[in-house]
């Protein structure tokens, strides 16, 4: 059924304008969705958004937003980077790798109490401090997903090249399409969190809430075992 549905999705990048535009958003949502990599992000930010006082559905949609746009841009300027070297686009020797690993698994020990959280990323502590640990968490994580990101971008970035020449408009549309697609689980993950949080302290159940937040710290360290095991010890 994946195969089906990422088959679909290449065809409809080689379609019209329209439809190419179209698919490329959903291959964005695909990239996060079937990919345990990115998938781990969804956790990551829950987990975030909900680390203290609920901040309130416009402050977790900020919050959600200014990490998406994190991730987005340090998969730019990894691409950019390592595409101007000659390398392969978003491989950055391993680095990454050991990267993505520590992030997840320090994070989730943060989460479940094990280590404490850094006055940055305390979203609540502040409102720039805030903004200031989403944007640093989601750079830092953008830069580890490398090579997991343009494996799924791929089919994208060779239509972007194809159509740079004839028709650069829509070859920028379809990075703006797929980066916007990516985004969209993110935020939409960070925003439903804090609904959950917040139906779960109105209705009395502030320990459930406890519990939610430490759920998110083990899922990110069965995350970091997933990629530890798969793209470190490989």
């Amino acid at each position: 059924m994946i195969e089906d549905i990422l088959t679909a999705l290449s065809e409809g990048l080689q379609a019209s304008a329209g439809l190419a535009l179209a698919a490329a958003f959903a291959w964005g949502l695909a990239s996060v969705v079937l990919s345990p990599c990115h998938l781990a992000s969804i956790p990551l930010i829950v987990g975030y958004v909900n680390g203290g006082e609920l901040p309130g559905v416009r402050r977790a949609f900020v919050l959600s937003t200014v990490f998406a746009c994190g991730v987005v841009v340090a998969v730019a300027v990894v691409g950019a980077v390592t595409w101007w070297l000659g390398r392969l686009v978003g491989d950055l020797g391993g680095f990454e790798n050991y990267l993505l690993v520590g992030l997840l698994a320090l994070f989730g020990l943060m989460l479940l109490d094990v280590v404490p959280l850094p006055a940055l990323w305390q979203p609540r502590s502040s409102e720039r401090r805030g903004v200031a640990g989403a944007l640093l968490l989601g750079s830092l994580y953008g830069v580890g997903l490398g090579p997991c990101t343009f494996a799924f971008a791929a089919p994208v970035i060779v239509l972007v090249f194809a159509e740079a020449g004839p028709r650069p408009w829509l070859a920028a549309g379809l990075l703006v399409a797929f980066a916007l697609g990516h985004s969209v689980v993110l935020v939409a993950a960070g925003t439903a969190g804090d609904r959950v949080g917040k139906l779960l302290e109105s209705t009395g159940r502030t320990r459930r809430l406890g519990v939610l937040r430490k759920a998110c710290g083990g899922l990110l360290l069965v995350a970091a075992g997933y990629v530890a095991v798969t793209r470190v010890l490989t």
